[in-house]
Order: C-alpha cells, then structure tokens, then sequence
C-alpha cells in the first residue's frame, strides 16, 4: 500500500512540473466583421472569413465596387471615416464597417481625344480637347503630300467621310487614317516650256497697261498619243474659270496663246474681278493618263485707296510721340501701318519731305526723299492692315527742321516719264511732324536759399535741372531720387522752362525713414519722354542736429577752504562748429588767452576742447556753456556745483 502511495505521489509530482514548465494551452479567439452597404455597390474580402469568424491579429483587405452609375465615397469604420480604397483592417476586436457609395453626377463636358497615323495634318489638333456635352465637332483630315486621305476611326467604327462630325454625349476618341499614295504608272503626257512672253500684270486702272496677257507652251506625248489638251484660265479666289481646247494641229510643238480683258469680261465676269489668275494646261493620253501645269498672272481693275497710316507703337522704336510731334531719337527703325484696299498688285511708297515743302503733291514729290518701297499682292480685293518698315532717319534729317512722312500707294505700270504723280492713286501725310531729338542732359541744382543762418532759408530743397528737351511735361518724365536706402518716385516740385525742367525735392525732418546728416548724395535718375536715360549725383549738407557740449568740473563739491578749481568743456557737431561761449553764475570764470568769459568765441573742426579755471568759489555756483554750429542751430548746456555736490 505504501509502495502504490509513494508511485502516485511521483506521478502527481511529475505531472504538476509539467506544467509548471509548459502553461496552460493557448485560447483560440475569434473576431466578428460585419460589413454593410449604403447605396449601390458591394465590398469584397480577403481573405474571407472563416465560420467562427476571423482569427485575432488576421489582416483582411477590403475593396469597394460600385455599381455603374455609382461611385465609392468612403468607409464608416465604427466611428472613423476612412477614404482609401482598398483598405486593410486589422482584427483584434469585433468591427463594424459601411461602404459609402453616391450616385456619379452627370458632367457637362467631355473629352475628345484626337489621334493620326501615316502623314498628314488634323483638325481639331493631335491632342485632348475638351468640349461642352452635346457639342457638335467637325473633323477634318488633310493628307500630306505623297499622301492619301483613308478614313477616320471613330469609337472603334470606321468612318470614310472627310470632313465628318461627332456629337459629344459622352468620351470620344477619333484617330485620322492616312495612307501612302500609289505611285503613277506612266507614261504621262508631257507639258513643256509654259511661261508668259508679257509682264504678269494686266492693269485696268487707274490706267491700261497689258491689256493682253500672253503665254507660251508645248503639249506633246512622246511615248503615248495625246487625245486632248486644253488650258484653263481660273479666277483664284472666286473659283470662276473658263476652258479653251488646245487644237491637235497645236500639239507637238510651242505655241503662244493670249488672253485679253476682253476674253476676260466674256468669260469670267463683267466687270472683269481683279486679283489672282491661274493658266492651267493640262493633257490626257491614250492610257488615260493626266498632266498638267499653272502659270499665274494678275487684273487690276478696281482703284486702291489708302484708309489710315500710322507709326506702329513699339518701346524700341527710334519714333516716340510726344505730345503730338513724332521725335526721332535713338533706338530701331520705326515701322509704318497703314490699312489699305487693293484687289491684286500695289506699291506703298513713303518720302521725307520737309514740312515748309508740303503744299502740293508735285512739290513733295519733287523736294520730298523716297525713303522706302514695298509691294504688297493679294488674290483678290481685300482691305488689309500692312507694315513698312523705315530706314534710319536721323542721317536723312537736319537739326531744327521739321518733317512729314508721305505714304502713298502707287502702280509702277502706270507711271509716265516725265509725270511724277502719275500711277499714284492715294495718298496721305501723316498726321504726325517729325523733329530730331535733342541731346539732353542733367545738372545739379543746390537748394533755392542753400545757407541755414540765412533769413532766406525755410528748408532744405536740392533738385536738378533736365536741360535741352523737346517737352517739359512733368507728367511724360520718369524721376526717381535715391538717398541713402530710400527710393523716391513721387513728391517732386516741378518749374516748366522753355527746353528744360527744374525738379525739386523738400527734405524736412522726418521726411525720410533715416533722417540725413551731414554730407549727403542724392542719386537721381532720369527717363525723357524720348526714352533717353540720364543720372546724376548731387551732394548736398544736410543738418538737423544742434551741437552739444561736455561739462568736466574736477571738483564740483563746495567745502570750506576751495575756492577754485578747473575745469574743461569739449563742444562738438555733427556737421561743423562756429562758436562758443562759457559762463558763470555765483562764481568767475578765467578762460585761456584770446577767450573771455560770456564773450562768443569762435570754434571750428567738428570737436575742439577748451579749459579754464572757476575763481572766488564762496558757494553753490553754476557754469553756463553756449554752442553754435554753422547751421547756426544753437544750444544751452549747465552744470550746478555746490555743498557735498560729488566731483564731476
């Protein structure tokens, strides 16, 4: 019985140091997740959860999708609100989550993406582009050459038509489809030698010059017969155009064809339209096979006219307005606008003319300078804004004389020798004299009454003078005025003169951040109304301090037995000192020879010492110090001596 005792009792010590060394088992927990919905859409989960739940520390990754229609907003995790999509929660506790989805509100815009392949160029432009809803957009695809026009693809449909459109209800991608051409099997009719044997400019006004227009040309098909040939005379921007067949008796070699107005006014329109004219000749072969060349050639029948002329307003320009005169200064050659009608070949002409010289056309014609010339060519009649741009005028100018610019509008063809204002059929002066800019320059001005002792001086007031300008307009000046770290740009005072201006500036104390003192530059700068820079530096004194003196008394204690003692005063002064005087009161003063006590003595420099003695001391007494500076400010400094006063 005890053997059997003693053996449980081992078996339960065993066991119990079993588990003293290993613990109890681990409990297992699981966590709850409870996912909801608010709106249309679902939440997936990964992983999913296992039938008791999910193992605590597991991380589940949460997406949500919304339905079409439908966009997520963001996650309600108990109280929190979360808006990254996916999300991963982490379980250690029971959670509950709600996918927040709202409805996608409709857009009042989309965007059109724009794309091409092969060569060619896009209308609307490689790109995005963004259009309002129900937009309609037309496309157009041009081929480059050598190119071919193919389709457009549209959403993934092919479309053939070019210039097409789409309707914007929604994103639309449109891609241009270009192909290379095929080359051309010959042979192919050839076209030789077509080029005019007359000027290419058939003038109707405002005189009648080549009244016919010619050419030449040789049609032939050396390696397969022509079955016809003709030549096309088209009136460019109208489109109107009249054909001639060219015989076969023609074919082989050159032959020389015209056109006259009046095949002109029978075939394409009466009155004839002015502009741009093409001779097309062109010939089919017994293949089928078509050439064919252009020669272009010009009708002036409508009169130009010349509505407006102005100076082109450029901060460059060597020509700057100034209060109605046109200054020719420094800088680049100005340029001339003008706007003006013409239906096919004019020339702008402008001269220099002297204004004494302006009375009659002839007589500017004939005095005047032509200065510039520039053709100008339009397909048809149009009136357009044109710019001239001008030589350098300054050489073609004298001092002191005015000048007119003279813009015309001229046909060479109809100018007859001998007539000088013949084949001109507008003109005008520019409402604008032009003068040569002077030479300006600056001085320093000091202030009006300069001397602060003098009855005169109310403050002080420096300025310069802007000489030899044309105009004295405070308001066309650009002035500035530094001092010190200052920048003054307004508060100026201003004296109109007859070729300058006088600027002035008052400086009172306080006027300025930091106060001057002393010997003080003023830079100024300066911009004319003609552009010209111009600086100066002026130096001016500057005073608002009063002098000041130091009072050393060696023994200022009045005891029984001291009757004297010395004694020093050191004056000084920001700008200069003038004079001083020294005194006493219940005591004498004895000063060193050349000064006497209460008489003004004359000090200089901007520090300067003075000694003496205090004589026939019997009680409290008091020393009296007087300075002046040479801006005659002045100043009163004391000092009192008595019994038990501590030496000073």
């Amino acid at each position: 019985m005890a053997k059997k005792l003693l053996k449980l009792t081992t078996l339960l010590s065993v066991l119990l140091l079993l588990l003293m060394l290993t613990g109890c088992p681990p409990k297992v927990v699981y966590y709850q997740l409870t996912v909801t919905t608010d709106g249309n859409g679902h939440v997936d989960k990964d992983p999913e959860p296992e039938e008791k739940g999910y193992l605590k520390g597991t991380a589940v990754e949460l997406t949500a999708v919304a339905d079409e229609g439908w966009e997520f907003e963001k996650w309600v995790i108990d109280e929190d609100v979360v808006t990254d999509n996916p999300y991963t929660i982490t379980m250690d506790s029971d959670k509950t989550v709600k996918a927040v989805f709202e409805e996608e509100q409709p857009t009042d815009k989309y965007t059109l993406t724009i794309t091409k392949t092969g060569e060619g160029t896009v209308d609307p432009a490689v790109g995005a582009h963004e259009y309002d809803k129900d937009t309609e957009v037309v496309l157009t695809a041009t081929p480059a050459e050598g190119w071919d026009f193919s389709k457009w693809v549209v959403g993934g449909t092919d479309v053939f038509e070019n210039p097409t459109s789409v309707v914007m209800t929604s994103n639309k991608a449109a891609n241009a489809v270009f192909v290379e051409e095929e080359p051309p099997v010959g042979p192919f009719p050839k076209i030789t030698n077509l080029s005019l044997t007359t000027e290419d400019f058939m003038v109707l006004q405002p005189c009648t010059e080549n009244l016919e227009i010619r050419f030449q040309v040789a049609v032939s098909g050396p390696e397969s017969a022509l079955v016809e040939a003709e030549y096309k005379v088209i009136h460019v921007s109208s489109g109107e155009f009249v054909a001639v067949e060219i015989p076969e008796d023609n074919w082989g070699a050159p032959w020389t064809y015209k056109i006259s107005n009046n095949f002109l006014k029978d075939n394409i329109g009466n009155p004839i339209p002015g502009g741009k004219y093409d001779i097309t000749v062109g010939a089919t072969n017994t293949e089928g096979n078509f050439s064919s060349e252009t020669i272009s050639f010009y009708v002036k029948y409508e009169l130009s006219s010349l509505e407006d002329a102005w100076i082109v307003d450029s901060e460059d320009s060597q020509i700057k307005v100034v209060e109605g005169k046109c200054v020719v200064g420094e800088g680049d050659p100005a340029t001339i606008g003008a706007t003006i009608f013409f239906d096919s070949k004019i020339t702008v002409r402008i001269y220099l003319v002297e204004t004494s010289d302006t009375a009659t056309l002839d007589e500017m014609l004939t005095k005047g300078v032509k200065i510039q010339e520039k053709a100008f060519i339009a397909d048809s009649a149009v009136t357009e804004d044109v710019e001239i741009e001008l030589p350098d005028l300054k050489p073609l100018m004298d001092a002191d004389t005015e000048y007119n610019l003279l813009v015309l509008l001229f046909t060479p063809e109809c100018g007859a020798l001998g007539c000088v204002s013949c084949g001109i059929e507008d003109w005008t002066l520019l409402d604008c004299d032009l003068v040569e800019d002077t030479v300006p320059s600056i001085e320093c001005l000091p202030c009006t009454c300069p001397d602060p002792c003098d009855p005169c001086f109310v403050g002080y007031n420096p300025g310069i003078r802007i000489n030899n300008v044309l105009s004295t307009t405070p308001a066309l000046f650009d002035i500035t005025l530094t001092i010190g770290e200052e920048v003054i740009e307004s508060g100026f005072t201003f004296l109109e003169l007859a070729d300058a201006l006088e600027v002035r500036f008052w400086i009172e104390e306080g006027t300025l951040d930091a106060t001057p003192s002393g010997d003080t530059d003023l830079y100024w700068t300066v911009v004319t109304p003609t552009g010209v820079e111009l600086d100066a530096t002026c130096t001016i004194l500057i005073d608002f301090e009063e002098p000041e003196a130091e009072i050393v008394i060696e023994n200022c204690c009045v005891n029984e037995g001291i009757t004297e003692t010395t004694f020093s005063v050191t004056f000084t002064d920001n700008v200069g000192l003038k004079r001083g005087k020294i005194s006493a009161t219940g005591a004498n003063v004895v000063l060193p020879d050349g000064k006497t006590a209460g008489t003004w003595f004359a000090l200089s420099g901007t520090e300067t010492t003075v000694e003496g003695t205090i004589t026939g001391i019997t009680g409290e007494y008091t020393l009296i110090v007087e300075t002046e500076d040479i801006s005659c400010f002045k100043s009163i400094n004391e000092k009192e001596c008595g019994i038990n006063t501590p030496p000073m």
